[in-house]
């Protein structure tokens, strides 16, 4: 998940999701530090559910490449992209 910004005159926000999506904040070892994932399938659905209630927003820029998630999740992305309809 990237957030690309919002574009303050036109109130776009742009998006591009890609890879795995964590299930939420769990935290991850690498050679003994601990990090954070940056994608995280909840962080996700709550900047949607966000985006669909923030009156100054025209219009979300969705980019999907290279999802791997499971059917579930999928389900419940396509379901959060369908209540952004503005």
């Amino acid at each position: 998940l990237r957030l690309l910004g919002r574009r303050q005159p036109y109130g776009i926000l742009k998006l591009e999701i890609s890879g795995e999506l964590a299930e939420g904040e769990e935290a991850q070892r690498l050679l003994g530090f601990v990090r954070r994932p940056a994608d995280d399938y909840f962080s996700l659905i709550a900047l949607m559910r966000w985006a669909r209630d923030d009156p100054q927003l025209k219009a979300v820029l969705i980019r999907c490449e290279d999802l791997r998630v499971s059917w579930a999740r999928l389900q419940g992305l396509r379901r959060s992209i369908e209540r952004l309809r503005f």
